[in-house]
């Protein structure tokens, strides 16, 4: 539906959509479970693994046996399922090492299929809600890929950037702002990162993605 009404030969047909979905988001139920959405806002950092049974030894009687569970922690969101010894149950150890050796970690075991798919679908609408929140607001938005180095995996700093008065072009009339949003994604292991970021009106953002 979204998509044919920016079709519409009119003014702004493009925005219409986003706009729309923007106004209603409050009149819906939250997709996620209330645990993560309470993650979700005390924390800023989030991991989302599926990990899948490849033992060779494994058969297929063995492997329909087994039960699953999604796990999120405030650092880590893992689908495992559990055998007595193979590469499951050996993930499960480290992770629960991890847990102890990390206290500012809290972990969330998905209760249901239902939650287990509105984490899955969460991945992908993530991104394009940005669009949609930027339409919303009023915002503008830009998104940028880039790789980090090998030995180096710090979260790069956003610098103040200009935020130029709508009265005058003077430098002296500028302030320096921060983003109104920044979000964030990258595959788990991978140092490739997505980056999507919101700015005030006023900010010359082609300039700021340089």
């Amino acid at each position: 539906m979204k998509d044919w009404i920016s079709t519409i030969p009119i003014p702004y047909a493009d925005l219409v959509g986003d706009f729309v979905l923007y106004q209603l988001n409050d009149l819906f139920p939250e997709i996620l479970p209330k645990r993560v959405m309470y993650l979700g806002r005390a924390n800023d950092h989030h991991i989302m693994i599926t990990v899948g049974e490849f033992d060779d030894d494994d058969d297929e009687e063995e492997e329909k046996s087994s039960s699953s569970t999604t796990v999120i922690s405030d650092n880590k969101t893992t689908k495992t399922s559990f055998h007595k010894d193979n590469s499951l149950s050996r993930f499960e150890k480290r992770l629960n090492q991890f847990l102890q050796n990390h206290k500012n970690v809290t972990k969330y075991t998905c209760q249901t299929k239902s939650e287990e798919d509105a984490m899955q679908a969460f991945r992908f609408v993530a991104a394009p809600a940005f669009r949609t929140w930027c339409v919303g607001t009023g915002s503008q938005g830009i998104s940028i890929d880039y790789a980090l180095p090998r030995n180096d995996g710090r979260i790069p700093p956003i610098l103040l950037c200009p935020l130029t008065s709508s009265s005058s072009k003077d430098e002296e009339n500028n302030k320096m702002i921060l983003p109104l949003k920044r979000m964030r994604y990258s595959h788990f292991g991978c140092n490739v990162v997505h980056e999507d970021i919101a700015y005030e009106k006023g900010v010359n953002v082609h300039e700021e993605k340089k």
